[in-house]
């Protein structure tokens, strides 16, 4: 074997070792989280925006952002409220749930959360303009209100957070 064949067979060599601890070592930073406080009101930005519709509903999506930190939020939003212009709650009924082993999911700069809201879309649509609720977090003081942009009919469900947006 001459000597430039070695050498390929050399370089080939190193490169697949050092492919293979690299992928070793993103192995292990999936499997490890970020670990990170429960996600109080101020950790976060809150948005709401229309989804998507089909089967007689729409699906509005709550976009959970960091406000600067990393931060964790787990299980489903809860006590909304849906107010109209001057702050008055309204008689939107709510089918309630929540799952027995939900996911911690991690809220950072650049990793978003979020989860979903179903209306009806046939009904009395009700004048929503704000919506309040608490946090699925474990940190004290976890209620936040966000503008909600359009009218809405109940009775509503409500997601689990989830990673992403999508």
């Amino acid at each position: 074997m001459n000597a430039s064949l070695r050498r390929g067979f050399a370089s080939a060599a190193v490169v697949a070792t050092m492919s293979t601890a690299a992928l070793a070592m993103a192995g292990a930073a999936q499997a490890n989280p970020i670990v990170a406080a429960p996600c109080g009101a101020n950790d976060v930005n809150v948005t709401v925006r229309y989804n998507d519709s089909g089967m007689g509903h729409s699906y509005w999506r709550v976009v959970f952002t960091s406000a600067g930190g990393t931060c964790v939020l787990r299980g489903v939003p809860t006590d909304l409220v849906f107010a109209d212009d001057s702050g008055r709650a309204l008689p939107i009924q709510q089918i309630t749930g929540s799952p027995v082993n939900a996911e911690a999911v991690t809220v950072a700069p650049g990793r978003p959360a979020s989860s979903l809201i179903r209306t009806r879309l046939e009904g009395e649509r009700q004048p929503v303009a704000w919506l309040s609720f608490t946090l699925p977090s474990e940190a004290r003081g976890a209620r936040v209100t966000t503008e909600w942009p359009a009218p809405i009919a109940g009775p509503i469900s409500v997601t689990e957070v989830r990673p992403g947006v999508e």
